[in-house]
């Protein structure tokens, strides 16, 4: 007999609801759950041609994800009719779908890494008296925020230079002695704990121990970098061994920060996000990066993790540092904020087009991202898959749609994700002999082909049949021209920081 099929995450609410809407009808189904059965992914985005969830078939005809279902079902209810009769008359009387991509998964299902207990980095809080019990034990995030509150922090000045954002060492002392209530040995025997054993200060140039004077300048670690985006305390602790679970947690607590900050219009408040009372904590959490490593990975491991990572990094940065408002800033954005990644430091247009695309030219550029001397070689793609250029999104809303990539369905991923970005008409689209492109295929055309037909023939490969067919018979017949549209650079932000190059720079210089 016949029946309905549907593909699911295990926790996604729209599949919670798609199935509660077929369950409060009384109508079976067949779940293939995406989280027991990872490897059947592949075989729904090829049957659905999306990467999203649900996906509902009935027999082997496709219906469509929540809103399919939706009208699916309220179509069944028209002029009074039983969805369960009509599934019974139109679906359990037929015959089995024949479509082995259909059928429930062979293998025993998964079950997902668990994550090692984190063994949290506790900091000893001096007594008040010798004889107080027991000692106070606090996490380094909570003794990095007292310590934003209570420590005095600005720019100053020696000689020809400005060091932001920092304190005299005499000052942290007083700052320690006042708040925790203890004497002043106790207060710089604490300050030197921070400062040797857990990485929470430093001298501004890094050329002193810690001492109780006026004459030597210290930062906070979370500002001392400000270029660096998740160096808000040195990552000491354990590392997640599944680098993709990771970036999933680290999504997912910036997506509700962000989620809260979203007005009815879909546009976010960035500057309002930074002073999310969550952030604090997402950014200590994003410090465990520091820790992973690139050339540990596997290919397909490695390209899904690089995608996610750098969509994710934008986000991150637009809440952190800002947002670029010109051509000249956005330069300055990409070639100089970055985060570190198992000791190296990548800023966007390294993790771009040094890893991603084989260490070969930004547009514009005069040579390639990296040279032949760098120690970060070991760590690109030996091939550009050209497809990333549908999947990188740098927060402008003429960049591709942010999806998910998974290690295990990451081509078949990236398929759709070509298919969809060529299917919207902003990106690709014929009027008469004329085809308008999106311009990410003049940038990149070192990656697409090196004459228009060149080009024009890879994205036939990411065209659905009616742009493939029109697109074929331009390129048979010739006689076609190429406009690359405007890029649109504007963004989602309601609110936000505006970039700035001096910004990010922990000091600056003066001439007389």
């Amino acid at each position: 007999m016949g029946r309905i099929t549907i593909f699911t995450l295990d926790n996604s609410p729209n599949c919670i609801l798609a199935k509660k809407m077929l369950m409060d009808r009384n109508i079976p189904f067949l779940e293939i759950s995406l989280t027991k059965h990872p490897q059947k992914r592949n075989d729904m985005i090829s049957l659905s041609g999306k990467l999203t969830v649900p996906q509902l078939f009935i027999n082997s005809a496709y219906v469509g994800g929540l809103s399919g279902t939706k009208r699916l079902l309220n179509g069944w209810e028209k002029d009074g009719m039983c969805p369960l009769q009509t599934y019974k008359a139109l679906v359990a009387e037929a015959s089995d779908p024949q479509d082995p991509r259909l059928a429930p998964s062979t293998l025993p299902p998964i079950t997902p890494m668990q994550s090692l207990p984190r063994e949290m980095n506790v900091i000893a809080i001096p007594r008040r008296t010798p004889d107080q019990k027991p000692q106070q034990r606090r996490s380094v995030l909570e003794v990095m925020e007292i310590l934003k509150q209570i420590v005095y922090r600005r720019d100053l000045k020696y000689n020809l230079t400005t060091y932001k954002n920092s304190f005299r060492g005499s000052e942290l002392v007083d700052a320690l002695r006042d708040h925790f209530l203890i004497s002043r040995e106790g207060a710089v025997e604490f300050a030197e704990q921070l400062y040797h054993d857990h990485h929470m200060l430093h001298h501004v140039v890094n050329e002193h121990d810690f001492a109780d004077t006026p004459s030597l300048f210290f930062r906070l670690h979370c500002d001392q970098t400000p270029n660096v985006l998740n160096s808000y305390r040195m990552w000491t602790e354990r590392v997640d061994p599944d680098p993709m679970s990771l970036l999933r947690r680290l999504k997912k607590q910036l997506g509700k920060i962000l989620k809260d900050c979203t007005d009815s219009e879909e546009r976010v408040d960035y500057k309002q996000a930074s002073n999310h009372n969550h952030f604090p904590a997402f950014e200590e959490a994003a410090c465990e990066l520091q820790g992973v490593k690139l050339v540990e990975m596997q290919h397909d491991t490695k390209l899904a993790f690089c995608i996610n990572l750098y969509n994710l990094m934008i986000k991150y940065a637009f809440v952190k540092v800002g947002i670029a408002s010109s051509q000249m800033g956005r330069n300055a954005f990409f070639n100089s904020v970055g985060f570190v990644l198992g000791g190296h430091f990548l800023t966007f247009q390294d993790m771009e087009h040094g890893i991603l695309r084989g260490n070969r030219k930004a547009p514009y550029a005069a040579s390639r991202q990296f040279g032949p001397n760098d120690d970060r070689l070991d760590l690109v793609f030996s091939e550009v898959d050209i497809r990333i250029h549908f999947a990188l999104n740098c927060g402008a809303r003429s960049c591709p749609q942010i999806l998910d990539f998974t290690s295990y369905g990451v081509h078949e991923e990236l398929r759709v994700a070509a298919l969809e970005f060529c299917d919207d008409d902003e990106n690709f689209s014929i009027q008469g002999n004329t085809i308008h492109l999106s311009k990410i295929f003049s940038w990149y055309s070192e990656d697409f082909g090196s004459t228009s037909t060149e080009i024009l023939q890879k994205i036939l490969r990411f065209c659905r049949a009616s742009k493939a067919l029109g697109l074929k018979t331009l390129l048979d017949h010739g006689g076609f021209r190429i406009k690359y549209n405007p890029y649109d650079w504007s963004t989602d932000a309601s609110d936000f920081l505006r970039f700035s190059a001096d910004g990010v720079k922990a000091d600056s210089s003066r001439f007389l």
